[in-house]
C-alpha cells in the first residue's frame, strides 16, 4: 500500500471511477465461484474483496477520529503499520470463514460510508494533517490525510482489480 503524496484531485469521483471497475470486472460471478477461484497464495477473489473493504473501514476509522485497529478487527500484536504482510495475513484468515454474500453486502456498506465521509470532508478537509484525525499519532503528523486516501481506495482497487482479472483469465483458460 503507498502513501505516496496525492496531488489535489476530484478525490470522490476518483473514489467511485475506480470501485465500479473493480465491481464490473467481477459481475456476474457467483458466490462459488467468488469463493473457489483462488491465487497462488490461496487467496479467493472473496478475500481479495474482504481485504479491500477492511482497509476502507480502516480509512474510514482513520478519517473519522476512530480506531484503524478495531476498524480492522484485528488484535494488537496483529496490527504494526510497518508490517502489512502479518495484518494481511490475519485480514485473510478472517474472510475466509464468512461467505461471499456477506463480504459484498459489507464491502457495498462501508464503501458508501466512506464515500460520504469522503465528501462531506471536501479538497479543503483532506489537506489536513494526519494529526488532526489521528491525535495520537507519533508518525506522519502533519502529512495531509489525502495521502492514504488513494493507497485505501482507488489505487488499491485496481490492484486488486488486475489481480482478480489476471486470476478469471486463468481460470478460463
Amino acid at each position: 500500500m503507498s502513501y505516496a503524496t496525492t496531488p489535489p484531485t476530484d478525490v470522490p469521483a476518483r473514489v467511485e471511477t475506480s470501485w465500479d471497475a473493480l465491481h464490473a470486472a467481477i459481475a456476474g460471478l457467483t458466490p462459488e465461484q467468488l469463493e473457489a477461484i483462488r491465487d497462488t497464495g490461496g487467496w479467493s477473489i472473496k478475500d481479495h474483496l474482504a481485504h479491500v473493504a477492511a482497509w476502507e473501514a480502516s480509512l474510514l476509522a482513520l478519517l473519522t477520529g476512530g480506531s484503524r485497529l478495531a476498524a480492522l478487527d484485528l488484535r494488537e500484536d496483529e496490527f504494526d503499520l510497518d508490517d502489512f504482510e502479518t495484518i494481511n495475513a490475519a485480514l485473510q484468515q478472517r474472510s475466509a470463514q464468512v461467505p461471499a454474500a456477506q463480504v459484498l453486502a459489507h464491502a457495498h456498506a462501508s464503501h458508501e460510508q466512506l464515500v460520504a465521509a469522503l465528501a462531506a470532508l471536501g479538497e479543503q478537509g483532506l489537506s489536513r494533517p494526519y494529526a488532526d484525525f489521528q491525535p495520537e499519532a507519533t508518525e506522519n503528523r502533519d502529512r495531509p490525510v489525502r495521502d492514504w486516501v488513494g493507497g485505501n481506495t482507488y489505487e488499491h482497487y485496481d490492484e486488486h482489480r488486475a489481480t482478480i482479472a489476471a486470476l478469471l483469465e486463468a481460470a478460463a483458460r
